[in-house]
Order: structure tokens, then sequence, then C-alpha cells
């Protein structure tokens, strides 16, 4: 935050001493991708007279909390049942409650001790400086976890094996006592902790086992194993061996499996399928050392993890579970809504516009499905109607009445896309842009009208995929002709 309170108090300097002249006008300091703002020698930038309307989804530039409109009409509308867990800019879990905005990557104030809601997000530090990086806004699908006392593994869901487990560890929230420690202690046996999903489940379904593992400090002699088990038909046992330093899977046995470094933590996620379509129980088994370093069963190994949660997901594949936040869970199964984000339609105009933002996903290229559709920018509900939009089968698209323009097939998401709309009623023209390339179509016909249904909702991150996605950074400028948007997105794209 110094050097841009520097940058504009050099230029408020200037114009009062009436300094503006062309030798001054690249003395300022540029922040748009941090605190979401920018200056030069005649005060708000508006290059090419493209002028900013609306912007959203960035810090208040004087107290640094994010906010969900900056510059425009009306409010961000947020709306959720459930409590949704984020990461803050230390990778702490942070619960957001109900109709809350959801900021990842924000320093949150709590209401009280950690483990508490959220009150306050901000994009800066302590000490009014930009964070490292512009937290985001959250879209998270509604989603389920089945298995019982997710993170206490003394309940009596769980079933030891001679196994020491204590529920006393700081765990993914930054709160004490919400974790598991799982000691093995001897060397002659089998140490083990098991326990059953739901009662019953679909046959043929893809079932998602989900772990928050504690980095350990040093290389073991040992693996964890975890079994995922298909039980009461043609049964079937898929042996996992994980090692909790490196984060590597050493021997693989689930069909697909996938670490993340999660900070502090690993997560594990293990997918299998009942193949078979007679079973009607599953069953996860966690051994905290059962393994040799080769990946190997061995009971004669001996030592802890630390287990901050364990999530079963039913009818999900990896690639819709791995942006979710935790879902902890007690006595019961436990299920998050979905976070539905909107603003007013006023604050996209059929007339003209010239819109960027910055979005990032959760799927890689080779995860893209048949029916993947998301409707990032959209005056209409439906998937298909957006003004811009992504599908499997055209990439990012803009889209109005009657036609549509398409860049970016088969993105990966997993890392932030830059993406824009240009389009002007009276020039009649429309196109995309993702991360500085244009339609492929190049400039199509713009018919002067959106697809509305007539809500007075500007929706934000409506997925049909079931995945998690996030937006931050949202500006749109009006425009006096086409090419100007252009220009402007030129200059963003290349910011």
């Amino acid at each position: 935050m110094g050097k841009c309170r520097t940058a504009v108090n050099r230029i408020l300097m200037l114009r009062k001493r009436n300094l503006t002249g062309p030798m001054y006008q690249n003395i300022g300091f540029t922040c748009a991708h941090t605190m979401g703002f920018a200056y030069d020698a005649n005060g708000p930038l508006a290059a090419g007279g493209a002028t900013l309307a609306f912007h959203a989804l960035t810090p208040d530039p004087t107290t640094g909390e994010m906010l969900g409109v900056k510059t425009g009409t009306g409010d961000l509308t947020t709306t959720h049942t459930s409590t949704i867990y984020a990461q803050d800019h230390e990778g702490v879990y942070q619960a957001f409650p109900a109709n809350a905005p959801v900021w990842e990557g924000a320093r949150c104030v709590l209401t009280g001790a950690a483990g508490t809601a959220v009150d306050t997000a901000y994009g800066t530090d302590s000490g009014g400086d930009p964070l490292t990086e512009l937290p985001w806004l959250k879209y998270q699908p509604a989603a389920t976890n089945s298995l019982m006392y997710s993170n206490d593994l003394t309940n009596a869901a769980w079933t030891p094996g001679a196994l020491a487990v204590s529920f006393d560890q700081v765990g993914i929230t930054g709160a004490p006592n919400t974790a598991s420690l799982l000691t093995d202690d001897d060397a002659s046996a089998a140490e083990v902790v098991y326990s059953q999903g739901a009662s019953s489940q679909p046959t043929g379904a893809t079932i998602v086992h989900k772990f928050w593992i504690k980095k350990l400090a040093s290389d073991p002699s040992n693996t964890v194993r975890i079994r995922q088990a298909l039980v009461g038909g043609t049964s079937a046992n898929f042996e996992n061996y994980f090692n909790a330093y490196s984060g590597t899977v050493v021997t693989a046995g689930s069909p697909a499996t996938e670490v993340i470094d999660d900070g502090d933590w690993w997560i594990l996620m293990l997918q299998c399928t009942d193949t078979t379509n007679d079973n009607t129980l599953h069953r996860i088994f966690i051994w905290p050392t059962g393994g040799n370093a080769a990946g190997v069963g061995d009971n004669s190994q001996t030592g802890s993890i630390t287990i901050g949660n364990v999530e079963l997901h039913t009818n999900k594949t990896i690639a819709q579970v791995r942006g979710l936040g935790p879902i902890f869970t007690t006595s019961a199964a436990a299920s998050t809504d979905t976070t539905n984000h909107s603003f007013d339609s006023v604050n996209l105009p059929d007339t003209d516009c010239a819109l960027y933002c910055e979005v990032s996903g959760q799927r890689n290229v080779g995860e893209w499905g048949s029916a993947m559709d998301i409707a990032i920018i959209s005056k209409h509900a439906a998937l298909g109607n957006a003004a811009l939009g992504m599908d499997r089968n055209t990439g990012f698209r803009v889209s109005d009445e009657t036609s549509a323009a398409s860049v970016g097939y088969n993105t990966d998401l997993r890392s932030a896309v830059k993406a824009s709309i240009v389009y002007h009623a009276d020039d009649a023209l429309m196109t995309v842009n993702k991360d500085g390339s244009y339609s492929v179509s190049g400039d199509v016909a713009y018919d002067g009208t959106l697809r509305n249904d007539g809500s007075g909702k500007l929706y934000l991150l409506n997925a049909g995929s079931g995945d998690a996605y996030k937006m931050r950074n949202l500006q749109r400028y009006d425009i006096p002709d086409y090419q100007t948007g252009k220009d402007k997105i030129d200059e963003l794209m290349g910011a």
C-alpha cells in the first residue's frame, strides 16, 4: 500500500502545481491487479476514451476491505445457507457464514478465536500493503460429505484396531482440538482405524475419498496405507500407499489418485468405481504406517500422522471435488449448498461494453466433459445464454440474441485466465478475448441485445459442471466506439 500511496500523493502534487503535460504522463504507480485501481498524472485512467463504469471484486483503496462493488450500481448479492470454508492468504481455512461473500486468499478478521466466522475480508495485510495476490470471490457447488465425524477419528463412528487415536491437534482451520493424531507404536501388529460410509450406495457409483493429511517434517521409513473397500456384493479393495513427507502416492491401487500441496497439509484424493454394480457398502481403512518406503504392506513400521478431515463424495469425480473447501461432519452427513452471486443487471448495458475479469476453475484440458458449461457473466439464468460464457465445444464465448464468437477451446482452468468481451450496438460488432487472443472468428455481428431473463440480475459464475470457480478484478468500461473498447482490452490484457 505504501508505494500506491506515494504514487497517488505525487500525482496530486503534480495536479496541484498544474504539471500535467506530456512529460508527466507516465509518473504514477499502477496497481490494477493488486489494489484494483490505476492512476496517471490526470487521475483515474480512462485510456482511449474508455470510462470505467463498473468495478467489482476488488479492495477498497482506502481501507483494503474486499468490496463486492467499488464502482457501479448496487452491491454484490451472495446467497448460501451453509457455512463455506475457503483458505485465507496464509493457507488457513476460514468459515464464511450464510450469505457472506466467500473470499479466497484474503486476510480475514474473525468474530472471535481461530475457527470462528469471518467478520471482514481484506485485500491488504495488517500494515495496509497489498497482498501478494488479489483475493478471489469463490463459487462453490452443492456437495455432501457422507462420512460421519470427519475430523474426530476417536468417535465410535470409527473403529480402531489396536491403534492409538487422539482428537487434540490443531486442524486446518487453525483451531485447537480439531484434528486427529493416529499413532502406531507396535512393531508386531497392524494398527488401523476404519469407518463405514452411508448405509447404501448407488450401484455403479463413482466414489471419491478426500483426506487432509499433515505434512511430516522428515522423510519416514514408511508410508500411510489407505484402503478403499467396496463390500456387500462383488467386493473390491483398492490399496494405496502415501508418503506424507514428499506428498507422493508410492503405490496407487485406486483407479485415479491426486495430491495437492495445501500449505502445511497434503490433500489426497482417491477415486474408484463399483464396476460390478452390486456392492451396497463402502469402507475406508487408514493405517498410519502400514507400508514400507517402497509402498508395500509392512506391519513392523511405527509412527504417527495427523488427519485434518476425511470426506466421502458419491457420484463425484476428482475434478468436481478438487476445488471444494472442507465439509466437516459430526453425527450425520453434512452438505453445503450452492453459493450464488449476482449484481444489478444495469451494470451490463446492451449498448456498449468493454468488460474484463480474471477467472479460474478446477479442470485441466483432459477433464473437460461434453456437458461442461459455465455462465461467467450473464443477464439470463440459463447456462447457454451468457454474455461471457465458456463451454466444452467452443471455449470462451460472447453471445447476443442471434450469434456468438469464441476463443480458447480446451483451456486449462487451474491457472488464472484473463477473459473479456467487447461489443458496441452502433458499430454492430462484438468479440471475445482470452489471455490476449481474440475470437477465431474475428469481429462478428452484434444485434444490439444481450439475452435477458427479466430478473434484473447480472449472474456471476453459474456452472453446470458441478465444479468450483472463482473470479476477481471485474471491470466494465463505457466506450464511444468498438475499436476503443478493443484498445482498452488490449491494455488490460498486457498489464
